[in-house]
């Protein structure tokens, strides 16, 4: 890391990947600054360089470990677990509302913005193609992993506490890495929800929703401390706006219109974008390849 900042245990952290996300990646260290001062963000970053005179930012430099990306959020995990007993996992295009770090008092183990059955997730109405193909390797890695995937939830990816706990959280990310080189292999190169959920209830990581894992709040899609556009437009679509006072409905809004402004690209940009972006991904999955990673058989599973 270019820059230590001492500020206790705990960090944010995000993935930064691409100039749109970078720019992402600056709202939100700048939401982090004004509203939890003491506690600095790891940034991983292709462009490290942009948050120089960010003061609570530790910018690392990261060149792409997975085919599709999603799955280097793992990276950022073990990157903070270096020096950090806890670390608070936000999409780069979340937007801090509330000082997250003081919400909970976070237990070790893995926290959920929202968490849900993992069979259900992976059981849609229609299956075909990509998400029958995710549903059968989910079921392949369980069972060699000797787990009931019955007993393991889908975590949403977006938004997670990571607290030290003995060690599990190092055979996490150990699991996390063999199930995403198998997904990605296979060509699957999401699903970094899916392989959570596998790879906690292998490591034994305890996992706790948000809401319901923590005793002085309700089982609802909070938004109330940090907006997401996803969890927003779910609140939509279920019409439970209701318990948002009229002043963070209007900041809501505000900040989901001026994600949608930044994700409005120059021509140039979305050019390069669709040029590159499938020849970067097909040398990653050469890469990965090129590690003889065999997809015959899960010997490489603990």
């Amino acid at each position: 890391m270019s820059k230590t900042i001492d500020k206790g245990s705990l960090c944010y952290t995000t993935l930064a990947i691409g100039y749109e996300y970078n720019k992402y990646a600056q709202l939100l260290a700048k939401d982090i600054f004004k509203l939890s001062p003491d506690v600095p963000i790891v940034i991983l970053s292709d462009r490290p360089h942009i948050f120089f005179e960010y003061p609570n930012v530790i910018a690392v430099k990261h060149n792409i470990q997975s085919v599709g990306i999603f799955h280097d959020k793992l990276c950022c995990i073990e990157k903070c677990l270096e020096n950090y007993d806890c670390c608070i996992f936000m999409d780069a295009d979340c937007r801090l509302i509330e000082n997250m770090a003081i919400s909970r008092n976070w237990k070790p183990g893995l926290t959920a913005k929202t968490h849900w059955s993992l069979t259900k997730h992976i059981t849609p109405n229609v299956l075909a193609g990509k998400k029958e193909l995710k549903r059968r390797l989910a079921y392949e890695v369980a069972k060699e992993l000797e787990i009931i995937i019955d007993n393991c939830n889908f975590i949403y990816e977006a938004i997670f506490i990571i607290r030290k706990d003995n060690g599990k959280e190092v055979e996490f990310l150990k699991i996390w890495k063999q199930i995403r080189d198998y997904f990605e292999s296979n060509g699957i190169f999401d699903g970094e929800g899916v392989a959570m959920g596998l790879a906690a209830h292998k490591a034994s990581l305890e996992i706790y929703h948000y809401n319901s894992g923590y005793a002085q709040e309700e089982v609802d899609y909070n938004i109330k401390d940090v907006y997401k556009d996803k969890l927003f437009y779910k609140l939509l679509i279920h019409n439970d706006t209701d318990n948002l006072s009229d002043v963070l409905c209007e900041k809501v809004l505000k900040l989901d219109e001026q994600r949608k402004q930044m994700s409005k690209l120059p021509f140039w940009r979305k050019l390069i974008k669709k040029i590159s972006n499938p020849i970067l991904k097909k040398l990653r999955f050469v890469r990965l390849k090129n590690k003889n990673f065999n997809k015959s058989n899960f010997s490489h599973f603990v």
